[in-house]
């Protein structure tokens, strides 16, 4: 007998609560202990080194993280025996062969390399390292996300929280024999990220034995090469182009046109927000939201569930995003410099700005899972394709504004991806498909109303930052709570959407 998928959610949920605040701690002591020890050129090219990781690890998954996404799936029975759904070893072979490809090709190509980094110094060692970082952090990344889409979010969280652990215990050994430079930081990268996939692997290697060992084999779906490629070309298309525009190529425009010093800074302050991004609801709960928004896609009238959850998601990662964003607007330039130890004074207006990025980044996280739900790819493609504007943008400001250039660089692509994707999806759905602009707007105008107050207020506590730091995002949390923000149907949206208790397999109306 299955177990409900409100009960998965809910462990779900409980694991991710427990497992990401580790994460994000451990994650936040690395970026500060490194910016703090590391020169800024090293620390620059730490940035631009990974910058490379992260493009090369996206660019070789050829569709298949969308295909895991979209066709694997699992049921959990009331043995607590979990039986997938879906050719899972066969996403994983060819994972493999992928990034070892990938890898193999980088090798040929150090030159190329040192240029976009500006390490004038490039080694073997370092080639070699940044190779197998690619596969192992790849290949523990691929796991993740397959334990993601079978609601896993325990497996998933230990695996992440692993690699972060190791990372942190190995840079604090390092720095202990006063030896913390970028070849050894590399070093420590490369034996955390091999570290994290063997567990990684271990896991669902004894997850798929112990189906196997209850008689809960793998339950291997027909699903068709051409429908597979159908949805996942056109998605890793889309992912590819993103790569023109996306942070990481925005830290090599920056890296090669104000060097690797304001690219640390920078770099410094796109880390701290990412550590806020990754825990958006978009991204923490984004293992729950995607079944369900699966399920809304199938209700008799779906799009009138999908404009509810699509209006209720945004709402809900603005409301995570814009209280901190007051808070930095008045403490962040002090508060980054002191955690770097006051190597990076001029990063709190860069670390703002991204802020600001991260509401068109959560829209554009939500509008993905809709069209994971219908199946549709091209829109992805072509918002996309209007997106790579920030390339050229890019580099236009970085020349005349550096880091700052970039942090608004990078907003305004994701603000035209999102503008660009809601609007193809209106006119494919007929109109039918609608948003709650006049709550969007409201909570822009509540966190202004908080700045302007506090601003106005400056002559009461000088210079200091601590007091309007934390009443600006008390403010907002006044003028939320006043402007009822949420409809009594908004509230009642998740039960909409979720599946009776009838002992429904996850997944069973994913394909």
């Amino acid at each position: 007998m299955h177990k409900s998928t409100t009960h998965r959610v809910k462990n779900s949920m409980i694991s991710m609560l427990i497992m990401r605040p580790i994460s994000a701690i451990a994650g936040l002591l690395i970026l500060i202990l490194l910016s703090r020890f590391l020169t800024p050129s090293d620390y620059g090219n730490f940035f631009a080194i990974w910058a490379i990781v992260e493009i090369l690890i996206l660019a070789s998954n050829l569709g298949l993280i969308h295909a895991v996404y979209r066709y694997v799936s699992a049921a959990e029975y009331s043995t607590g025996v979990i039986s997938t759904n879906g050719p899972v070893w066969k996403f994983i072979w060819w994972r493999f062969c992928t990034l070892a490809l990938a890898g193999y090709i980088l090798s040929f190509f150090p030159e190329s390399l040192a240029n976009l980094t500006n390490q004038p110094l490039f080694t073997k060692q370092i080639l070699s390292c940044i190779v197998l970082i690619i596969f192992f952090e790849g290949l523990a990344r691929f796991f993740e996300t397959i334990f993601d889409t079978m609601l896993c979010q325990g497996r998933s969280q230990i695996s992440l929280v692993s690699r972060t652990v190791f990372r942190l215990a190995g840079y604090l050994i390092v720095l202990s024999q006063d030896s913390l430079d970028l070849q050894h930081v590399l070093f420590v990268d490369v034996i955390s990220t091999c570290l994290g996939a063997i567990i990684a692997a271990a896991m669902l290697f004894m997850l798929s034995r112990k189906a196997k060992l209850s008689g809960q084999n793998e339950q291997k779906e027909n699903i068709g090469f051409g429908r597979m490629t159908r949805y996942a070309l056109p998605a890793f298309l889309a992912q590819v182009l993103t790569l023109v525009y996306g942070p990481d190529a925005l830290k090599i425009v920056l890296s090669s046109t104000s060097g690797t010093t304001a690219l640390a800074s920078f770099g410094f302050a796109y880390s701290l927000a990412a550590v806020v991004q990754r825990y958006i609801p978009a991204n923490l709960l984004g293992g729950i939201f995607r079944p369900i928004f699966v399920l809304g896609a199938n209700k008799p009238n779906a799009d009138q569930v999908l404009s509810q959850l699509l209006s209720i998601s945004i709402k809900i990662n603005w409301l995570v995003i814009l209280p901190i964003f007051c808070f930095l607007y008045f403490a962040g330039s002090p508060l980054l410099a002191n955690l770097s130890g006051g190597n990076y004074l001029d990063a709190g207006i860069t670390i703002s700005i991204i802020m600001l990025g991260l509401l068109a980044i959560s829209m554009h996280l939500t509008f993905s899972m809709y069209c994971l739900a219908r199946e549709l790819s091209w829109p992805l493609l072509y918002a996309t394709l209007f997106s790579t504007v920030g390339l050229p943008l890019g580099i236009i400001m970085a020349e005349h504004y550096g880091a700052v250039g970039i942090a608004i660089t990078f907003g305004v692509s994701e603000l035209i991806w999102s503008i660009i994707c809601f609007a193809i999806l209106k006119h494919r759905s007929h109109g039918e498909l609608t948003l709650d602009w006049f709550g969007f707007i409201k909570l822009l105008v509540i966190t202004m109303a908080a700045i302007i107050i506090c601003s106005l207020l400056e002559p009461l506590w000088g210079r200091g930052w601590v007091t309007p730091a934390i009443l600006a995002p008390f403010l907002f949390v006044v003028g939320i709570y006043v402007s009822r923000l949420f409809s009594i149907q908004e509230q009642t949206w998740l039960i909409s959407v979720l599946p009776s208790h009838k002992g429904m397999r996850i997944g069973e109306e994913k394909c």
